[in-house]
């Protein structure tokens, strides 16, 4: 019985994990954003259908969840990022489409000195 509830919760993760990715590529024509409302794992499986690339994947800063990011020379780095109102309270599951902005970012992370 304890491990049925990890069993089921991995389950269920995975599954919505299959079913973001294939959104993904069907939201593939409309580059992954639209009107601002997407959330990362479309911008990202976008982009890398097409234009290549490598789509990194790290923990979210809001949540137990993955948070999906594009790269496409392992240099620049690009996101889908929630408007700040939305991070401003803790979820307990991300919205499935939500409002926000591209943000790009180089790594590794220049120091100014």
């Amino acid at each position: 019985m304890p491990l049925l509830m990890p069993l089921l919760l991995f389950t269920v993760y995975l599954g919505l994990g299959v079913l973001a990715v294939g959104a993904g590529l069907l939201c593939a024509a409309c580059g992954g954003t639209v009107g601002g409302r997407s959330n990362c794992v479309l911008y990202a499986v976008s982009r890398f259908y097409y234009e290549g690339g490598w789509v990194l994947v790290r923990k979210s800063t809001h949540g137990f969840w993955p948070h999906f990011l594009y790269t496409p020379d392992g240099v620049t780095i690009s996101e889908f990022r929630p408007v700040p109102r939305l991070t401003a309270r803790r979820h307990r599951f991300p919205p499935l489409i939500f409002e926000g902005t591209v943000h790009v970012s180089t790594w590794p992370p220049t120091t100014g000195t």
